[in-house]
């Protein structure tokens, strides 16, 4: 085949040294910028090259924009130097050439490095009841408490009630009784990222409203349902490769894409960037491992809405009057919505509306758009009251880098604006000024500064300065130190406080701090945090100043089912006070009923059916044991994330097979699923047989069973080792002359990786 293939090549080339203006066209082998060779059609006229129209295809160049130099058979043929290429060589004996091309040649490329969205793992009906106690000990009297959400999720959504009970058995002089806290439904369409709640829920506040608590219902868009859906308008990067090649993305020094690009000038959009100011490198390498590199700065905002994308929030109910303390009461009907457009990718608008039933009617807009250096906003609203139109007005700066930030904001009313669910307008904020600065002096050490100027309608100011300054020492050591005024009416108070932290080994901290100024104090602190699995805490603290003396002391136990607490403090001159506490949840899923920490947000059931004691590891992390059934609630398992459990295989028992060591998967937001190990409960047995005349089969005689039956060959006295699931097993020995077979009752699984012992039994000819 290799001979007539360069026969071949050998009469193109023959036609070739036929030089002449109408040399026929023929195949060749061109090699373009280093790469495999690819036989395409071409032709030589008067000492050049020329590439016909399919061989550009072929070679992946982009279509040219000059007509071709002729037409032959009716292929168009193109000069070379017309196309931007360069022949380096050409050989017309063997028919080969080798081409360069510059990058622009080739077609250009666009790589979208957005997230592609995540299935969700179908979640399983669950039940559970978070639960909080409280015991405090304090001047000889002693009272209890309990805070407790109910919480029951399905396909359909989720429902979650929250009360407390007060002053349990305390003190009759204090408050007692149960109050409702708040009841929502909620359910997500996580394909539309859109949310509906329904009972207890909270407004939308957009650029100048109030996050107010309200019964009724509220539907709204929840981009935080599609993991990887960009919101912002995100950078763009070019480059050019003349090969295909591979491009890593590096964000502020770090690897964020690794992808492969064509030939040709590429673009990168939607890059996984941070918000603020930063740094983008692309490195290009080609497969011979020439590499170049593309450096540009960015700024991404997370306030403003990508071209063309939309965010809407409707409320509608009564507001509620209070809220933890006093029994629930509802208000005035409310009204609310919110729209915002990403009219393009610098700019951004929205507009609101709300209404409180006898009180106010609200209508404003706002507008936030990009800088050549960071990002503003300006907003206004206008509200009518006695007649009279009042207003309100507001505009902000924003800019965040690794280096240094800087914020201003100033937002300011008339004396008869009114918001929504403002209780009292005469402690309103009328006017505020909030101005921030950050900046890293070196590697380590930073310094920030703030101010807030605040006036409320009546007339009262607020005003506070800080300045702090950081630096991060060697090992985990820090070093903070504070400054402060704040003045508030008449009374003005200074502070000037120097911390030092540092960490005693991977698992415990110590902090020294001394405070000066209007109070006057020193403290020292020692603590270890609780681990994620199993394990125990604690916090010891002392405090020494113009106050008096304090001492704390609070140790934390961990298991899987619950967390206790106990903690004491003395305080100089007065009688010491203790608190006792123990938080978890109650709950059932798949039938199974448990008892884990409190579930904040999404839970799981890990199943290693019928093996206890094993460990388990949550996203590489150590994540407890499992119970006598085999189980394990995970109650802290964040929604729409990759999740990743895994068994330790080395502490599964002997008679234990492993399928599948880890599984994966994705829960939506407040709701429960079941990972199940792929493990198997196997037992064991030394089976002895012997042939119908008591004789034994030869040693080393082959034994077959099903596929999932684990068999060794004949022994010396006919004894065959079975491993498998407990149940009927049969078997095959195969002789060279005869194969006969054996059939018995594996029992279940003895402890400690023991084995039965079955037998003798009878080996049965098998049938033909």
């Amino acid at each position: 085949m290799r001979r007539r293939w360069r026969l071949t090549l050998a009469l193109w080339a023959a036609a070739f040294s036929t030089a002449g203006a109408q040399a026929s066209p023929t195949a060749i082998e061109v090699r373009l910028n280093g790469q495999a060779p690819v036989v395409v059609l071409a032709s030589q006229r008067e000492g050049e090259l020329y590439l016909s129209g399919s061989a550009l295809r072929s070679l992946g160049l982009r279509p040219p924009t000059a007509p071709a130099a002729f037409v032959d058979g009716g292929e168009p043929f193109h000069r070379l130097q017309t196309l931007g290429l360069t022949l380096q060589r050409f050989d017309v004996r063997e028919g080969r050439a080798e081409i360069t091309a510059p990058a622009g040649v080739f077609p250009g490329s666009t790589q979208s490095l957005r997230l592609e969205p995540i299935d969700i793992t179908p979640g399983s009906p669950a039940a559970f009841v978070n639960y909080d106690f409280s015991v405090n000990s304090n001047s000889g009297t002693t009272s209890g408490s309990g805070l407790f959400d109910i919480v029951g999720t399905w396909r359909y959504g989720s429902l979650t009630h929250s009360f407390v009970n007060r002053n349990l058995g305390g003190d009759a002089t204090q408050r007692r009784g149960t109050e409702r806290l708040a009841t929502t439904y909620r359910y997500d369409w996580i394909n539309s990222a859109t949310t509906l709640e329904a009972g207890d829920v909270i407004a939308q506040p957009g650029a100048f409203g109030l996050p107010l608590r309200f019964g009724g219902v509220s539907l709204y868009s929840n981009y935080g349902l599609r993991p990887g859906f960009v919101t912002q308008p995100m950078p763009r990067f070019s480059g050019e490769a003349v090969t295909p090649s591979t491009v890593d993305v590096f964000i502020n020094d770090q690897l964020r894409r690794s992808l492969g690009v064509p030939a040709g000038p590429f673009t990168l959009n939607e890059l996984p960037v941070v918000t603020g100011a930063g740094q983008a490198r692309l490195v290009i390498r080609d497969a011979l491992g020439r590499e170049q590199r593309v450096d540009a700065a960015f700024y991404s905002t997370g306030r403003l809405l990508r071209q063309g994308l939309s965010q809407y929030a409707m409320s509608a109910g009564t507001l509620r009057k209070a809220f933890v303390t006093g029994d629930p009461e509802y208000g005035n009907s409310y009204l609310s919505a919110l729209w915002r457009q990403g009219m393009s990718d610098t700019l951004t608008l929205e507009a609101r509306a709300e209404l409180e039933a006898g009180v106010t009617r609200v209508a404003g807009a706002a507008a936030t758009f990009a800088l050549p250096a960071g990002e503003a906003e300006i907003s206004g609203a206008v509200n009518e009251n006695a007649g009279r139109v009042h207003w309100l007005g507001g505009a902000g700066y924003r800019y965040v880098s690794p280096q240094r930030s800087a914020t201003l904001r100033w937002d300011q009313s008339d004396d008869g604006f009114r918001l929504a669910g403002v209780l009292d307008p005469a402690l309103a904020t009328q006017r505020q000024v909030t101005a921030t600065a950050g900046q890293q002096l070196r590697a380590g050490v930073s310094i920030n500064a703030g101010w807030i100027d605040q006036r409320a309608a009546n007339g009262q100011a607020q005003r506070s300065a800080n300045l702090s300054l950081i630096w991060n020492l060697p090992a985990g050591t820090a070093v903070l130190l504070t400054a402060a005024r704040t003045s508030f009416a008449e009374r003005t108070s200074d502070s000037l406080r120097l911390t030092l932290s540092l960490p005693l080994d991977k698992n415990q901290f110590a902090s020294v701090s001394s405070e000066g100024g209007s109070l006057r104090q020193n403290s020292i602190n020692l603590q270890r945090p609780l681990p994620l699995s199993e394990g125990f805490g604690y916090r010891l603290s002392g405090n020494e100043g113009s106050a008096g003396t304090r001492a704390e002391a609070s140790v934390f136990a961990q298991s899987r089912a619950v967390l206790v607490s106990a903690e004491h403090s003395a305080t100089q001159g007065q009688p010491g006070a203790s608190r006792f506490g123990a938080r978890g949840s109650l709950g059932t899923v798949g039938g199974t009923v448990f008892a884990a920490r409190s579930i904040n947000d999404s839970f799981a059931l890990v199943r290693v059916p019928d093996v206890a004691d094993v460990p388990v590891s949550f996203n590489s992390q150590p994540a407890g044991r499992t119970d006598s059934a085999g189980r394990l609630v995970l109650p802290r398992v964040s929604a729409l994330v990759p999740h990743r459990v895994d068994v330790d295989v080395d502490a599964l028992p002997a008679d234990v097979t492993v399928l599948d060591e880890r599984t994966r998967f994705v829960v939506a937001p407040r709701s429960a699923v079941i990972a199940t190990l792929g493990v198997k409960r196997a037992s064991s047995a030394l089976v002895r047989v012997i042939d119908p005349d008591g004789t034994v089969p030869p040693s080393g005689t082959t034994v077959r069973g099903a596929s999932a039956v684990e068999t060794s060959r004949v022994g010396p006295r006919g004894e065959i080792f079975v491993r498998a699931s407990p149940g009927i097993v049969q078997l095959q020995v195969e002789r060279d002359d005869a194969t006969c077979s054996v059939e018995f009752e594996l029992p279940p699984s003895l402890p400690l990786g023991g084995y039965h012992e079955i037998g003798p039994l009878s080996c049965r000819p098998a049938r033909p």
